[in-house]
């Protein structure tokens, strides 16, 4: 989802040379056959959508991992994408947003953008989707009328990442020109202006609570700030170079940092320790995302692969109870193979439901290691 980092491809081939950690790994997608900027899961988390410079979109099957949608004739390169429900979404197109649905057919345009986005946000109960751009001005589009209706002038440079907050009262924007800007999402005026990183912001994401938001930088770095005060209230420091996309795990337990370096961090949001590494692109990982249960998480790189891999909740109850877990894991696996005289229809019903059960200890083990740790989700 990162087009800038595009001209940083050669730094990054020195930054790949990490061995390969891919115990936690589910499935290697490779249908893109140039880098990938944007992924996302939609809502019920059994779609995941990835696009890239290639300019293709496509559509996984997440029960099955079988490509459902498979576009490839789009003009621009895709840089994100947002699901807009459960069966459409909106994609980045040069400078404007599409909507479309799940077989590529266009929906709406929404247009006034002079230069190519590089991300994209849609707060679904005012029905508004906003947009980072190498403008330095942002944009807010209706999206029942296609119009513009706010445009957020304050940067000095490009913006690169604009969200909503989860309740949608506010917009935090982050700049090459290295501040923070907090806007209200009503009316456009600047709440707060904020300096603390020392180089580009790459993107920003909110904590669940909505009391904290988090900053990517290409100073390496990953701040928690505190939205009424505007207060650093961690950093999270580990990368060996810039930090380009980041994402709070559902409970807000955890943070997934994106990089440069050919990685992907799982940091503990309250103690900034790091829990585990995804180590398998060649090259920069231009994004992560997690599914809104929480137990799983997609990666891509500019290797054109898209990875699916157990979540950090999962990671966190292998580490801490790994006997106890497996053994009660080992169990279930011996329970997938098909019965004798068991239809494909009655199969897939029986593996979802030992997919609950599995969900159902990772959950009880998990309840485990936060009482234990007193663990917090927050500082």
């Amino acid at each position: 989802m990162r087009t800038l980092v595009v001209l940083m491809c050669l730094i990054a081939q020195c930054f790949s040379g990490f061995a390969q950690n891919i115990d936690y790994l589910l499935y290697k997608f490779k249908g893109h056959k140039e880098p990938v900027r944007g992924i996302a899961f939609n809502k019920s988390g059994n779609l995941l959508a990835t696009g890239g410079e290639d300019k293709a979109l496509f559509i996984l099957e997440l029960d099955s991992y079988e490509t459902k949608y498979e576009h490839k004739g789009n003009y621009f390169q895709i840089a994100d994408i947002e699901f807009f429900g459960e069966s459409q979404l909106f994609i980045t197109s040069g400078p404007d947003i599409k909507l479309i649905d799940l077989e590529n057919n266009s929906l709406a345009l929404f247009k006034g953008n002079t230069t190519h986005l590089w991300s994209i946000d849609f707060a679904p109960e005012r029905n508004k989707i906003t947009a980072g751009s190498y403008d330095k001005n942002i944009k807010v589009w209706n999206v029942a009328t296609q119009g513009i209706e706010l445009v957020l002038e304050g940067h000095e440079k490009s913006t690169l990442p604009v969200v909503f907050s989860h309740n949608e009262k506010y917009i935090v924007s982050g700049s090459r020109d290295l501040t923070i800007k907090i806007w209200n999402a009503k009316t456009g005026e600047l709440m707060k202006s904020l300096e603390r990183h020392s180089g580009n912001i790459y993107d920003v994401t909110f904590h669940p609570n909505n009391k904290y938001f988090a900053t990517a930088s290409d100073d390496k770095t990953i701040r928690l700030w505190d939205m009424e005060t505007g207060e650093v209230k961690k950093t999270y420091a580990g990368h060996d170079a810039a930090v380009l996309d980041i994402e709070f795990s559902p409970d807000g337990y955890f943070l997934y940092s994106a990089s440069l370096d050919g990685s992907v961090i799982i940091w503990e949001v309250n103690s900034a320790n790091k829990l585990y590494s995804y180590i398998s692109h060649v090259g920069a990982v231009n994004a992560v995302e997690v599914d809104q249960s929480g137990y799983f998480t997609a990666t891509g790189g500019d290797d054109g692969i898209v990875y699916i891999w157990e979540s950090a909740k999962v990671i966190a109850v292998d580490t801490y109870y790994h006997d106890n877990y497996s053994n009660e894991k080992q169990k279930l696996e011996k329970l997938r193979s098909k019965q004798k005289g068991e239809s494909k229809e009655q199969y897939n019903i029986r593996l979802k439901e030992i997919q609950q059960e599995h969900f159902q200890i990772i959950d009880k083990y998990f309840k485990m290691y936060m009482e234990e740790n007193n663990y917090r989700n927050i500082p």
